[in-house]
């Protein structure tokens, strides 16, 4: 996670009269991905470890993951090829469904189908990743 900072690629953009170095934004939102689920499981133990609140914490904190990663991969794909735009799109779509179902998991505990259909979600959103 940390090499993703270390190893991006630093760029020198002249605008105007006035040199700004930035480095590539991909390496940056590769690293916020990865430090937002980092501490959502942080949250995780520390909520089986205090016991305080811990379902409704833990959805919480999945539900600003997800939302994160969703707006993070919506705008990831301005400059790609289309085929590319588009799958980054989709991503970004089931990121958002796999946050609606945990808001309705978080309000309707005991239902099963809401459980079963969250974890259908984030299983496909994986299958992406593979």
């Amino acid at each position: 996670m940390i090499s993703e900072c270390y190893s991006s690629k630093w760029v020198l953009v002249l605008h105007g009269n006035e040199e700004i170095i930035h480095s590539s934004y991909g390496d940056w939102q590769h690293f916020t991905m990865y430090l937002i689920f980092l501490l959502t499981g942080v949250f995780d133990i520390l909520c089986v470890k205090y016991g305080t609140r811990g379902r409704t914490i833990s959805h919480m904190s999945y539900i600003f993951a997800y939302i994160i990663e969703a707006s993070l991969f919506y705008s990831h794909f301005q400059g790609r090829p289309v085929l590319d735009a588009e799958c980054h799109k989709l991503i970004a779509y089931s990121g958002m469904a796999i946050a609606a179902s945990l808001v309705y998991c978080l309000f309707n505990p005991t239902s099963i189908i809401g459980s079963c259909f969250c974890c259908l979600l984030i299983l496909l959103h994986g299958l992406w990743f593979i």
